[in-house]
């Protein structure tokens, strides 16, 4: 059973529902309000993001902003440098495994000529 049903509530008498003109508390917020609220916010974090770039445009240091190129060639080096040791590294290890498969073949011919001189003495 409902409370109306029942006769312990009715509408009529609630006060705290009922608003008056004369009411100066703030209405509740819906979630349109707070949507709108979030775009407006965002619209306004990108405003300023926009007059930022555009600020540092137009009135931008030109010593930090050739610091700023110096860096970017340091680093630019630094990535060259590590890619031509990569490179010199992967050749060494492909001496490294042409040396090894060309031991590899030479113990393989002793190993036959052992073999080979072994049968010619046995027989």
């Amino acid at each position: 059973m409902r409370a109306i049903e029942l006769g312990i509530y009715n509408p009529s008498q609630d006060k705290l529902v009922n608003r008056h003109d004369d009411d100066t508390r703030k209405p509740r917020k819906t979630l349109r309000d707070l949507n709108r609220e979030n775009q407006i916010r965002q619209a306004r974090d990108l405003q300023r993001r926009r007059e930022e770039e555009t600020i540092a445009l137009i009135f931008g240091d030109p010593e930090v902003e050739r610091e700023e190129l110096d860096l970017r060639k340091a680093r630019a080096e630094i990535r060259k440098t590590e890619f031509e040791a990569e490179q010199a590294r992967l050749e060494i290890e492909q001496i490294r495994a042409e040396t090894v498969a060309t031991m590899a073949a030479a113990q393989k011919a002793r190993a036959d000529a052992k073999l080979a001189a072994a049968k010619a003495w046995n027989g």
